[in-house]
């Protein structure tokens, strides 16, 4: 059975990571002792991060913004 490399991918976003597989790329989130997976896009990964932190009663450090 041939094994397949996982290569890690730097996000621009705080709490967010790539990983590339079999030449598939997919982004986690992970912030406050939480992780998601399986994102399509780094947006989404990091629009999750700031949720979590919502969440946890904390400014999100992303994409979404106090008005």
């Amino acid at each position: 059975m041939a094994q397949t490399a996982t290569k890690s991918i730097v996000s621009k976003y705080k709490g967010v990571q790539g990983m590339t597989r079999s030449g598939y790329t997919y982004w986690s989130a992970r912030i406050c002792s939480t992780e998601k997976r399986g994102y399509k896009t780094e947006r989404e990964a990091a629009k999750a991060v700031d949720l979590i932190l919502i969440e946890n009663n904390r400014e999100p450090v992303n994409i979404l913004v106090r008005k």
